[in-house]
């Protein structure tokens, strides 16, 4: 069994619009297109496991209710690829589609390195909160955090 190939990442606004898109690998634009679609299509399950957190019972804006580890782990395949996804006290989902199976370990660490890096970024005052992020060096620290994981882009 190969080892687990991280694909894409993705930062994706409460609206649902992306903040912040990556692929990894040598893939056609055909197949950087799906996995941004299979990124959008697996917002609607990221959002029942975020009600799944809070109970049946319990409102979505009631965000107080949250744990503080806020990984959803497993969202949903999509074909050969599996999309993990963790969620901010902003509702901001965190995305990562690998091509195999992964360790929680690994991805948590992964999504809340990522989670650290974004909120740093959005505490810049010249940042307009949900528009998408151009910065070279934002991409270039995301592929540092991404080098340093077990999870190698292919």
């Amino acid at each position: 069994m190969p080892a687990p190939q991280l694909a894409a990442l993705a930062i994706i606004s409460k609206r649902g619009t992306p903040i912040f898109t990556t692929v990894y690998g040598d893939i056609t634009d055909e197949e950087a297109l799906w996995l941004q679609c299979t990124m959008v299509s697996s917002l609607d399950p990221a959002e029942e496991k975020v009600k799944g957190v809070l109970g049946a019972t319990a409102a979505v804006a009631d965000r107080k209710a949250l744990p503080d580890n806020k990984y959803l782990g497993f969202i949903m395949p999509a074909m050969e690829y599996r999309v993990y996804g963790a969620t901010s006290n902003t509702m901001v989902k965190l995305l990562a589609i690998t091509k195999g199976d992964c360790r929680d370990q690994e991805l948590k660490t992964l999504l809340k390195t990522l989670h650290d890096l974004y909120t740093r970024y959005v505490c810049n005052p010249f940042y307009e909160i949900d528009t998408e992020i151009t910065s070279p060096k934002f991409h270039k620290q995301v592929d540092q955090i991404v080098s340093d994981t077990p999870l190698k882009a292919p």
